[in-house]
C-alpha cells in the first residue's frame, strides 16, 4: 500500500483575461523527505503555470491516479514488517478502511425516478409480479458470480446508497489484471478502481458521512500545518464522534458461497464489522 510520509503544497496565481485572479493549490508527495516533497510541489506548480498560460484546457484528469492526501490514523503490519492494513481520514473527515488484499467492492445503487405518468398508471394498473428493484438486480448478480465456482464466497453489505461486497475466499492484490476485471464485473466505480491501482489498496469507508448527520466536513485538511490546525480537527472530531454514535455505516444482508473465509480476509471482517457499528440497530449513515 501507498500511503506517502510527506505532502508539501505550492500556488499557482495567475489571472483571467477579465483581469480576475485566481489561485491554484498544487499538492505533492514524497516518502524521503519534506524537501523533497515541496521540490515535487514546486516543479508540478510551474508545469501547471505553463499549460494555462498557453491556454491549455484543463480537467480533473488526475484524480483517481495518484495516493490520495489522508492522514493515517492506525497501521497493522504482517509478521514480516510489511503494511497490510491502514485506517486513514478522508477529505470529509471520515475513516477509510485500506486493505492491501482484502477485496472492498462498493456498488452505488440509484432508485429510478418516477414520472407523473409512471405514478398515475400505477395506481390504476397494478403489476401481476413486482419489477425487480435495482438492489435485488444488484443481490441476483453477484450471488451468480459467486455460483459459478464452488470456492467463491462473498460477504454483502448495504450501505445508505447502495450495496458493499468483500471477497472473502481468497486474498487480491489492488490493479492487477484479476482485480481490475472484477471491479469493472461488479459495476464499481471507474474512479475507485483508478484508485486502487494508484493507491495499491482496496478501500471501505467505515464512519458516516458528515452530511448525513447533520455535520460540516473538517474545517483543516491533512497535513495540519500549525498547531491552530490541529485543535480544530480535535475539536470537530470530538463533535463528530458524538454524533456518528448514533449511526451506523452498513448491515449485513448475505454471505453467499464458500463459507471457509481466508485468515488474512478474517481480521479485516472483524475490524470492519466492529467499526462500521454493524451490530447495533442505528440507522444507516
Amino acid at each position: 500500500m501507498y500511503f506517502p510520509k510527506y505532502w508539501a503544497k505550492s500556488v499557482v496565481d495567475e489571472r483571467e483575461a477579465s483581469g480576475t485572479q485566481f489561485s491554484i493549490p498544487v499538492w505533492r508527495w514524497s516518502n524521503h523527505s519534506l524537501d523533497d516533497a515541496q521540490q515535487q510541489a514546486n516543479q508540478a506548480a510551474a508545469h501547471l503555470r505553463n499549460r494555462i498560460r498557453s491556454g491549455e484546457y484543463l480537467s480533473n484528469e488526475y484524480y483517481g491516479n495518484r495516493p490520495v492526501r489522508e492522514e493515517v490514523i492506525f497501521e497493522q503490519k504482517d509478521e514480516q514488517g510489511s503494511v497490510e492494513l491502514v485506517i486513514t481520514r478522508n477529505a470529509q473527515g471520515c475513516l477509510v478502511l485500506n486493505t492491501g488484499h482484502a477485496m472492498f467492492v462498493d456498488v452505488d445503487i440509484e432508485e429510478p425516478t418516477q414520472t407523473l405518468f409512471s405514478r398515475i398508471v400505477g395506481i390504476f394498473f397494478k403489476p401481476d409480479v413486482e419489477p425487480e428493484t435495482p438492489e435485488e438486480a444488484a443481490i441476483k448478480h453477484i450471488r451468480g458470480w459467486v455460483e459459478e465456482h464452488s470456492d467463491r464466497g462473498v460477504r454483502v453489505y448495504r450501505t445508505r446508497g447502495g450495496l458493499r461486497y468483500l471477497l472473502t475466499h481468497k486474498v487480491y492484490t489492488p490493479g492487477d489484471a484479476e482485480s481490475d476485471q472484477l471491479l469493472e464485473q461488479f459495476n464499481s466505480d471507474p474512479q475507485y478502481r483508478m484508485l486502487c491501482t494508484a493507491q495499491e489498496s482496496f478501500r471501505a469507508r467505515l464512519t458516516p458521512k458528515p452530511k448525513r448527520i447533520g455535520m460540516h466536513q473538517p474545517p483543516v485538511r491533512f497535513p495540519y500545518l500549525d498547531k491552530e490546525d490541529k485543535q480544530q480537527l480535535d475539536q470537530w472530531e470530538k463533535n463528530y464522534k458524538n454524533v456518528s454514535s448514533e449511526w451506523r455505516t452498513c448491515e449485513h444482508v448475505a454471505m453467499f458461497g464458500n463459507p471457509t473465509i481466508h485468515p488474512k480476509v478474517q481480521d479485516v471482517i472483524d475490524l470492519h464489522d466492529q467499526m462500521t457499528e454493524l451490530h447495533k440497530d442505528l440507522p444507516l449513515a
